[in-house]
């Protein structure tokens, strides 16, 4: 989800198909359209109109085609710069248009192109319900995936916990707690803990790294936009892209990257691991052991910026030796035009097919 609209989905519980991947790209199935295959991506606060996706069944499969991309019209989100009168609201509803992410949008495209019947799609309200996901070997987590409640966060760690392997081609993930209202027409988002009136102060709305809500996001996935930061200052040192640092990891067989490559990839924002320092080559070493975590490799970095100096990190790592794999490729533009549909897209690609296909072995 996006960090300037305050994105979100509706929240209509609804099981995925398949059994083997689940896609949650924060997509919204609108149940009196879904004959038609019409794929909405939810956003908060429906500031703008989405132009709408039209899915269709043919020769070579599914294809999607987006309408012409539209302005910004009024109305209120969970932020002042784009809201009505500059006032941000503290809670956004469903029950207006909504708009495509551009940071999801190839990552759409690449996957309605897979001919396979073990993918299904969920949106966020899904990931509350665990039995969406019971059954799947791989969730992965595309756009710009901001804003999760606590329990779609209990359940992506139990599902992980379990065995489950999650690809997360997101940045900037998992940075905000939200709650749905009780009739499922609302995103709830104070940012303020102080201003949340909610009881139990661990569902307050804010950072998920504030104290107060006892849940960081390291533990979960292994990176957080605190040590990521924003990629794409002009003072950041970095190279807007991702320097390659582990060529020889499966999922990069073929692409013929060696270590000191950089794939160009410019990104707003991004999310990085814990760094014990770096070696003698300049490259960043992961603290493997200050997240507790089994095995923790980085694959890629890049250089940011936030209140301080920030390293960007793509990661492999396990948890236990029981849990599932998660591969983070920490940015808010692998699935973007910048990504998966820019000079580097073909190569994206391939890496995206053959992580996917990594994780599926294991």
């Amino acid at each position: 989800m996006g960090h300037h609209p305050g994105r979100a989905s509706n929240c209509r519980n609804r099981r995925a198909l398949g059994q083997r991947l689940r896609l949650c790209g924060h997509l919204q199935l609108h149940p009196a359209q879904s004959a038609q295959r019409r794929l909405y991506l939810g956003a908060a606060g429906a500031v703008r109109p989405a132009p709408t996706p039209q899915w269709q069944t043919g020769a070579g499969g599914l294809s999607v085609q987006y309408g012409r991309r539209v302005q910004y019209c009024r109305g209120k989100s969970l932020y002042n710069y784009n809201s009505s009168a500059g006032l941000a609201a503290d809670s956004v509803s469903f029950q207006r248009p909504t708009v495509l992410q551009d940071e999801t949008l190839a990552c759409l495209d690449y996957f309605a192109a897979q001919e396979t019947g073990d993918t299904g799609f969920l949106a966020d309200a899904d990931l509350d319900d665990f039995a969406n996901l019971e059954g799947s070997r791989l969730l992965i987590v595309i756009g710009h995936s901001e804003y999760w409640t606590r329990r779609a966060r209990e359940n992506f760690d139990r599902f992980v916990d379990a065995g489950g392997h999650a690809l997360i081609l997101s940045g900037n993930t998992m940075w905000w707690q939200v709650r749905y209202s009780s009739d499922m027409t609302r995103l709830i988002g104070y940012k303020d803990a102080g201003e949340d009136p909610v009881a139990d102060p661990l569902l307050r709305t804010t950072l998920w790294n504030h104290p107060d809500l006892d849940y960081p996001i390291l533990p979960s996935i292994g990176a957080d936009f605190e040590l990521g930061g924003y990629g794409l200052r002009a003072d950041d040192g970095g190279w807007d892209g991702m320097k390659i640092i582990a060529p020889d990891v499966p999922f990069l067989t073929g692409t013929g990257l060696s270590a000191g490559d950089i794939i160009a990839l410019p990104s707003a924002e991004y999310d990085g691991t814990v760094i014990a320092g770096f070696d003698s080559s300049g490259y960043p070493l992961a603290d493997r052991d200050a997240l507790g975590f089994e095995s923790l490799q980085i694959i890629g970095y890049d250089l940011g910026l936030r209140v301080r100096p920030t390293v960007a990190t793509w990661i492999l790592f396990r948890k236990s030796a029981t849990s599932g794999w998660i591969i983070n490729v920490s940015t808010s533009s692998w699935c973007s035009a910048a990504g998966l549909g820019g000079a580097q897209g073909p190569l994206l690609r391939q890496i995206t097919s053959q992580m996917i296909a990594h994780l599926l072995s294991l």
